[in-house]
């Protein structure tokens, strides 16, 4: 027996199916579903859809807390291979750079929740008085030969990434 479903009119949602038992239809009709049950199975498919396409925003915050981490320790690694930073001097300047990422983190996502309101000229300005700051700070702590390296490495990283040109 092989059943074959066909809708029995376009407006109606109740299908018919066709059974062939030794050569003759044999039809009989399927009720439709449930509203309710439609409803429960409309609401499980949204939820599985945002799921996969917000999941990542809704569960990302410990990433993107490593993710900016790994940014820290990644720039500071750099900083104590090219300008030969002590052990104490490393210990000082990791909070800033902590700082100055997670300002960064929430000026990029203040500006994404403003959406097509944010100012770019704002946020361009804020981004480089965070990285003036930073910058002050770290002129207590490294030598003046050290602070010249890490001025430089600035603008390699600017020009080479092709970031704000005219910080």
């Amino acid at each position: 027996m092989v059943p074959a479903t066909f809708p029995s009119h376009p407006a109606d949602s109740t299908m018919q199916s066709y059974h062939f038992q030794e050569g003759m239809p044999v039809s009989t009709t399927i009720k439709p579903m449930r509203p309710w049950r439609r409803l429960c199975a409309v609401i499980v498919g949204l939820a599985i859809t945002q799921g996969g396409l917000m999941g990542s925003s809704l569960f990302a915050s410990p990433q993107e807390d490593k993710g900016v981490k790994n940014q820290v320790e990644q720039t500071l690694a750099r900083m104590t291979t090219e300008l030969n930073l002590t052990a104490e001097q490393q210990d000082q300047i990791r909070p800033i750079l902590q700082e100055q990422a997670d300002s960064l983190k929430a000026l990029k996502k203040q500006s994404k929740e403003e959406g097509e309101a944010a100012d770019p000229a704002a946020t361009k300005k804020r981004r480089q008085e965070i990285k003036k700051t930073t910058q002050e700070k770290l002129q207590g702590i490294l030598s003046a030969e050290q602070m010249e390296g890490y001025l430089s490495m600035q603008t390699v990283r600017r020009d080479g990434k092709g970031a704000d040109k005219d910080d």
